[in-house]
């Protein structure tokens, strides 16, 4: 038998070409990467605001924002002040603005999972204030897939791995080795549908290279072990 499992010609073209989308996949990733320039400001005049400064929240999932404020050494009550809350988009938007009801104690609002639906930073304001007294809190959080920090290691940590075993394949012409390495890029696939990439925000694209990254990985394993059961048949 004087067939080798990859044809040279074909082996060589795949292989460019499989370096050329693990290479663009990494550019992509490096640009996104760069954190965009955010200033986060929380200061009072005369009222103080206090609140649970969430730095991530899940993409479209609702929640209840609770806020408290205190004059001096006394809290204050819907009695004698007021406060609203202002939600901004990523691109600088309103996606709510409206006052904030009161019980037990805390100034509270029910936040729609609507205005979550954008990945990516978003801004808040809040603004309490009495017949003479006013107060704000600024500050920016973060909308993500999981409501969790990104972990850009970890996507990259198993992306070349599985284009090492793959590009190891390729080089020493051994099927399994190039479907184990396939194996990787399936969860490569499966972990950008499901959490996005690190600072790319828009949903379609994100999605959009989970199914190529799975198509490329079905593609590499299927065809390396069809050509395997074909030189075995011969």
């Amino acid at each position: 038998m004087n067939k080798t499992f990859f044809n040279s010609k074909k082996e060589k073209s795949s292989l460019r070409w499989f370096l050329f989308f693990i290479s663009f996949i990494f550019m992509i990733g490096f640009v996104a990467s760069v954190p965009p320039v955010t200033q986060v400001s929380q200061f009072a005049e005369t009222i103080e605001i206090t609140y649970p400064q969430y730095d991530y929240v899940p993409q479209n999932a609702a929640f209840q924002l609770n806020v408290r404020i205190i004059n001096g050494s006394s809290q204050l009550t819907n009695v004698t002040a007021s406060c609203d809350l202002h939600l901004l988009n990523p691109d600088g938007t309103h996606t709510m603005e409206s006052f904030m009801d009161f019980e037990d104690d805390e100034f509270y609002i029910d936040i729609s999972s609507g205005n979550f639906t954008d990945l990516g930073f978003h801004g808040f304001v809040i603004m309490c204030n009495t017949s003479n007294q006013v107060g704000f809190a600024n500050g920016v959080f973060e909308v993500t897939r999981s409501g969790q920090e990104s972990n850009p290691n970890f996507f990259w940590f198993i992306l070349l791995i599985s284009a090492g075993i793959i590009g190891l394949g390729f080089a020493i012409k051994n099927a399994p080795i190039t479907i184990l390495g396939s194996f990787g890029l399936v969860y490569v696939g499966l972990y950008i549908i499901l959490n996005g990439i690190n600072g790319l925000k828009d949903t379609v694209y994100t999605w959009g290279w989970g199914v190529i990254i799975l198509a490329v990985a079905g593609y590499i394993g299927i065809k390396s072990a069809y050509e395997m059961i074909q030189d075995s048949a011969e």
